[in-house]
């Protein structure tokens, strides 16, 4: 299911925001950590920009396969791109840096927090 989602996105002759962001979705959710990686660099060369979803979508992988170098460069990009730390963005980074092990950046970040939800308190609690 996901190469044919694949290919058809490969086929497209213009991609939005949101055509990147549901095909990051898509390989992130479907297991492919590392395409959907390789997918946001290429978004960024292509000049979209990026929106809460793409960011949020890449750092699921990044936690999964313990990139925590790579999640920190989300966070950067994500805080260049003038986004800014809502419940949504803030809970996948604090999952991403809790997952990485890097519990006082999780803390950081959950400071940086505008507002917090459960899910937030959950994640900084289990770390």
């Amino acid at each position: 299911m996901i190469e044919r989602a694949h290919e058809t996105f490969d086929m497209m002759p213009q991609r939005d925001s949101v055509s990147w962001a549901a095909m990051i979705a898509g390989l992130s959710q479907g297991g492919f950590g590392e395409e959907a990686l390789r997918l946001f660099v290429e978004m960024g060369r292509s000049g979209e920009r990026m929106n809460r979803s793409s960011f949020t979508c890449v750092l699921s992988p990044c936690a999964d396969i313990a990139m925590l170098e790579c999640g920190t460069q989300v966070h950067g990009r994500l805080v260049k791109a003038g986004y800014g730390m809502g419940c949504f963005v803030g809970n996948a980074l604090l999952a991403m840096y809790c997952k990485c092990g890097s519990i006082d950046e999780a803390y950081k970040a959950f400071k940086e927090m505008a507002e917090r939800d459960v899910v937030s308190w959950n994640t900084m609690i289990a770390g």
